[in-house]
């Protein structure tokens, strides 16, 4: 297959302004620290991106890609996958060639069709050369396929390159381990992520479920110990979080249930809240 047009035409004024303005108006839609969007913006950006690829320019690949991260936030799966499409069928030998794969595995992850979404991560780990963004790519796509041990590889590769930088996904990589059966290893890196992000409600639950199903008699004490001196803001927060939601595998949802029950206040039952088994 040839490589086709990954730069828009010189000299295309048109084209170069329907793509600038269309990436502006996304980047404007969303806000990452709020989780927000502003949906009729976003579809302005779409109408700019589709006036490039239909009209001006529909061989450059950068349209179809940015046109695509546009649909995936307007929730428009099925376009968004057409466009990776296309993208990849443009320029599959281009350098960033493996980022098309990893959006449209991720995209199709969202759909649920994990085999094909592991078929991708795969062509992105391999052509990424192990890019950590693919590796957690891939450890996701596990994650949903309840390969507990695939996705406990691919996490820990990533917290292996950088052991000195804990992010969120962290405990993430706790939660594959304990499942696993490897509750002392799962334990030290949720309190690495706890040390760093201590006001968390699902650290916090994390950090005493695991110490309480887990650990050593002086862990258990210290678990209750540690949740009295947790802010009731923050308490409050932990019981109503959906860790169920956030897909924590079956162990450490049994775990932050016993725990959270060991935890409430003296007359209750426990927090009500959806912690039954996946």
């Amino acid at each position: 297959m040839s490589q086709r047009n990954v730069k828009l035409p010189p000299g295309n004024g048109a084209a170069e302004r329907a793509f600038s303005s269309g990436v502006e108006l996304a980047a404007k839609a969303q806000d990452a620290d709020t989780q927000t969007r502003d949906v009729a913006m976003l579809r302005r950006a779409e109408e700019k991106l589709s006036l490039l690829v239909d009209d001006l320019a529909p061989e450059y690949v950068g349209g179809y890609t940015n046109r695509a991260n546009v649909r995936v936030a307007l929730g428009d799966l099925d376009a968004a996958v057409a466009d990776y499409n296309r993208a990849y069928e443009l320029a599959p030998l281009a350098p960033d060639a493996w980022i098309v794969l990893l959006n449209r595995g991720s995209t199709l992850l969202a759909q649920g069709r994990t085999d094909l979404a592991l078929a991708d991560m795969q062509a992105a780990v391999r052509l990424g050369k192990s890019d950590k963004i693919a590796l957690l790519g891939r450890g996701s796509v596990y994650h949903a396929m309840r390969n507990w041990e695939a996705a406990a590889a691919d996490y820990g590769a990533v917290c292996s390159k950088e052991g000195m930088d804990v992010q969120p996904f962290w405990l993430r990589y706790s939660l594959e381990l304990f499942q696993l059966g490897r509750q002392k290893d799962a334990l030290g890196i949720a309190r690495r992520v706890a040390t760093k992000f201590d006001l968390e409600p699902e650290v916090q639950v994390a950090v005493g479920a695991l110490q309480l199903a887990g650990g050593t008699d002086q862990d258990r004490t210290l678990a209750l110990q540690q949740w009295r001196g947790v802010p009731a803001s923050v308490k409050q927060r932990a019981v109503e979080f959906d860790l169920k939601g956030r897909e924590w595998p079956p162990a450490a949802l049994d775990a932050a249930a016993a725990f959270l029950t060991a935890v409430a206040p003296e007359g209750t039952s426990g927090p009500d809240v959806p912690f039954s088994r996946l």
